[in-house]
């Protein structure tokens, strides 16, 4: 499944938010991302769509949390940022530098350039 750039910017808030609030809820993420609270629905409608987010099952009405699926795309994006990290790195580029290029460069490559860069 294709995830888009968008999708993977709110899964990567959304893991982010999950370690640090016990129930998380629409307006934390649209607070975290700054965007607006109907922004927040329909993402979250398409990410429970596609499976990635669910109910929370502890959590009060409206809380939500990442699926087992949401959690393995989640990983998979940090692998894909540790990746590019360290490429950055080997051009020389300082590591606040390499990381946050890292975390904005990573929606938008493919996984068959991933899978290059891996194979270096």
């Amino acid at each position: 499944m294709y995830i888009t750039p968008s999708k993977k910017k709110y899964l990567s808030a959304i893991k982010k938010l999950q370690n640090t609030e016990s129930e998380l809820k629409a307006v934390a993420l649209a607070h975290y991302l700054n965007v607006s609270k109907p922004s927040v629905s329909i993402m979250l409608r398409q990410l429970e769509k596609d499976g990635l987010v669910c109910p929370a099952e502890s959590g009060g009405n409206h809380s939500f949390r990442l699926s087992d699926a949401g959690e393995r795309t989640v990983r998979q994006i940090e692998t894909h940022c540790r990746i590019l990290e360290k490429m950055f790195r080997s051009f020389g580029a300082p590591a606040a530098a390499a990381e946050k290029d890292a975390a904005s460069v990573e929606p938008y490559l493919s996984e068959e350039t991933y899978a290059a860069l891996c194979c270096r």
